[in-house]
């Protein structure tokens, strides 16, 4: 049965020994393939958590003796011209522990867009209201982050492996990218000028 294969060196191998290389047994499928289902249910989860899933609930919890989180830290370096307050952001470095990654070109790909993205959130983006309408609804007056902004970026991925969390060790990327990414450049801001910005975005005139 399919539930009982394992990838072994390119070949579909069963627990007795035997196996086929996996273009072979590629090749035999028909049209229809093969279908199976899995699940997983963690050691501190119940079978209401499946449940919940499958009713359109997601039941995030933590705690217990194994956190299932990804977690990142964000560095960035930052330049503050000394008479205009002009910010310019050369290099943001990110290191990501995010369990087994399965395609590290596309998770870097999703982890450096959100620091451009973070980038976007700390120096140019606000949402500018008068009297209840939108006054930069559109891209010209709405400021993100283009090819000309983007600095440096290095993404580093820290070994994380954990079959604690799912029997592949897998952990949800998400939006890791961008969180702290603020705090980073705001923190860098700080030890370049002295002066501590706890509002977004930090602009010329916030340092001026």
């Amino acid at each position: 049965a399919p539930v009982g294969l394992r990838l072994v060196g390119g070949r579909l191998a069963q627990a007795d020994g035997g196996g086929v290389p996996l273009g072979e047994a590629v090749a035999r499928l028909d049209s229809a393939g093969i279908e199976t289902l899995a699940e997983f249910v963690p050691e501190d989860g119940s079978a209401k958590s499946l449940e919940a899933l499958r009713a359109g609930h997601i039941n995030l919890a933590s705690g217990g003796d194994h956190l299932s989180w990804a977690f990142g830290a964000q560095f960035a370096e930052v330049r503050v011209h000394a008479e205009t307050g002009e910010i310019r952001v050369p290099r943001l470095l990110g290191a990501f522990a995010a369990g087994r990654i399965l395609n590290p070109l596309t998770a870097r790909s999703q982890l450096a867009g959100g620091m451009i993205w973070g980038l976007g959130s700390a120096l140019l983006e606000e949402t500018v209201l008068d009297r209840g309408h939108y006054r930069n609804a559109d891209l010209a007056e709405y400021l993100v982050a283009t090819a000309a902004d983007t600095p440096e970026i290095e993404v580093l991925f820290v070994p994380d492996p954990d079959a604690k969390v799912n029997p592949l060790g897998l952990k949800g990327l998400g939006e890791l990218g961008i969180i702290g990414v603020n705090a980073a450049i705001a923190n860098a801001v700080y030890h370049a000028t002295g002066q501590r910005h706890r509002r977004l975005p930090v602009r010329i005139e916030s340092v001026a």
